[in-house]
């Protein structure tokens, strides 16, 4: 079986790509497919440096945690080195802050099985003793001071210590797919050996927490950074955001949206989850007065008042967890004065604006987006039946939105409808993904796609092919409008636009 609009398309694929652009004479003509391509040694170093910063970026995040509960912010420090040449992720999450250990490892399980299935990563990876990888630490020199005079917070200065690391790409947990683009280019990594020298120039700070013993915190270390690099005093641990949790998964999402339109932004961040965003909510006050200024004097140029009135929600509960995906809603109010009404019904959105009304449906702009070849792709079709939602947890009695997992979520999902054959073909993926055909465009990226004469002004070219504007008699009506246009002139213009467009197109009535 074969696509005969689209002489790209693999058998497999033409049902994951998505309507194919519509014949010429109704849309952009379709242009010759290009030649087969070969991989190039890029798409090679891409993939195999890809990994490499997976796993280099999988101890940079999990080693900021010390290896069992420590006694003193120094031993959890020291514990933080020694798990990293352990080279044991578990071992390190196991031992993270338990807020921030909750976040983050069923999400690093869940990417390392994805990446195992596209076969970029090899099966028999063991989070718990990654190869490849050797770091060492010596001469650590270290230095503590109680936070801001918490009781529950410290700051760990590195004064000093020599890191040496080496990655060799042969011992690297990589999956069949890049260790056959390796071997189809002929590609051999050698070890790399590094050794890097911490200086009193070099000294930074980590932050850890005393929750059941002494743990590095990543949240609260990266909210530190940003504070010193500000210049910011020390908060007043104190005095933060006192976490506001409501009564339901979806109660949290209507409160959230309700104090989003209300610029109220200490209430959103009182509806983000405590322990997940507890760092937020003490660094808080050092940028809510700056904001609060903010928002007083947008609200001095502009009126506005909105209300939610209405939101449809199905939410999935799983323990303490929900997902709460919206589905329709209701809002009115007035901007500067000028009264509005709008709603979504999940397949109709209606609205009221002052004098003028609207109403636009989605399978109308569907088959719209079909008539101009430019429909739903089945990349975007997979997605939306994956019925993302926005992640809510429940802490204390009180349900929360957590940003975090919402995008765990997201990411998550966009690597759950790849499959390994879509690797193979990343420019086939990326049309399956927009809902058009890469043919359109010309040849694309081939062997020779940076040795073409096309001049775009960079000191390299880009290898596109010329394409002329079928349109471009059409499009030069609108843009002789002047900038002072009457409306009687903009409205004879886009009729004269709409007649040219679909006398080119072949278009009838």
């Amino acid at each position: 079986m074969t696509d005969e609009t689209n002489p790209w398309a693999r058998p497999d694929d033409v049902a994951r790509q998505g309507p194919a652009p519509a014949a010429p004479g109704t849309w952009l003509p379709a242009y010759p497919a290009p030649p087969q391509r070969r991989r190039g040694p890029a798409v090679v170093g891409v993939a195999i440096a890809s990994v490499l910063v997976l796993a280099a970026g999988a101890f940079a995040v999990s080693s900021l945690v010390a290896e069992g509960t420590a006694g003193s912010p120094e031993e959890a420090v020291e514990a933080m080195f020694t798990a990293i040449a352990d080279e044991d992720v578990l071992g390190v999450l196991d031992a993270m802050a338990p807020a921030e250990r909750e976040l983050y490892q069923p999400f690093i399980e869940d990417v390392v099985d994805e990446l195992q299935r596209l076969e970029v990563l090899a099966g028999a990876l063991d989070l718990g003793d990654i190869g490849g990888i050797e770091l060492d630490v010596s001469d650590l020199e270290l230095t503590s001071a109680p936070l801001g005079g918490s009781d529950r917070l410290a700051a760990v200065t590195v004064l000093a210590g020599t890191i040496t690391s080496t990655v060799d790409p042969d011992g690297v947990p990589l999956g069949s797919f890049v260790r056959d683009l390796m071997e189809e280019e002929g590609a051999a990594l050698e070890p790399i050996t590094a050794t890097e020298s911490l200086t009193a120039d070099d000294a930074f700070d980590l932050v850890v927490v005393d929750d059941g013993g002494w743990h590095v915190s990543l949240h609260y270390s990266i909210a530190e950074a940003a504070r010193q690099a500000a210049g910011a005093p020390v908060p007043d641990f104190s005095a933060g955001v006192v976490p506001d949790g409501a009564a339901s998964p979806e109660q949290a999402i209507q409160e959230l949206l309700q104090a989003a339109v209300d610029l109220d932004l200490r209430a959103v961040i009182a509806l983000l989850p405590p322990g997940e965003m507890s760092a937020l909510h003490d660094y808080a006050p050092l940028f809510l007065g700056e904001a609060d200024e903010a928002i007083e004097s947008l609200r001095g140029s502009s009126s506005f008042d909105i209300s939610i009135d209405r939101l449809d929600t199905e939410a999935t509960r799983d323990g303490s967890t929900a997902s709460v995906t919206i589905t329709g809603f209701a809002a009115s109010g007035s901007i500067d004065g000028e009264a509005f009404d709008a709603s979504f019904d999940g397949d109709c959105f209606s609205g009221v604006f002052g004098e003028e009304s609207e109403e636009l449906c989605l399978d109308e702009l569907e088959e719209e987006g079909m008539a101009m070849g430019m429909g739903r792709s089945a990349f975007a079709q997979e997605l939306v039946d994956a019925q993302l939602g926005v992640m809510t947890v429940e802490r204390e009695g009180g349900w929360y939105v957590s940003p975090t997992r919402s995008f765990q979520e997201v990411i998550l999902a966009l690597m759950r409808v790849v499959d390994r054959e879509d690797l193979e073909d990343p420019e086939q993926l990326l049309s399956s993904a927009f809902g058009f055909s890469p043919f359109l465009y010309g040849s694309g990226f081939g062997e020779d796609s940076f040795s073409t004469e096309k001049d775009f002004g960079f000191e390299e070219d880009f290898g596109f092919e010329e394409y002329e504007d079928p349109y471009a008699e059409c499009n030069a009506l609108l843009d002789d409008l002047p900038l002072d246009a009457t409306e009687e002139e903009y409205d004879a213009a886009s009729e004269a636009f709409n007649d040219c467009f679909n006398e080119v197109a072949g278009n009838e009535g």
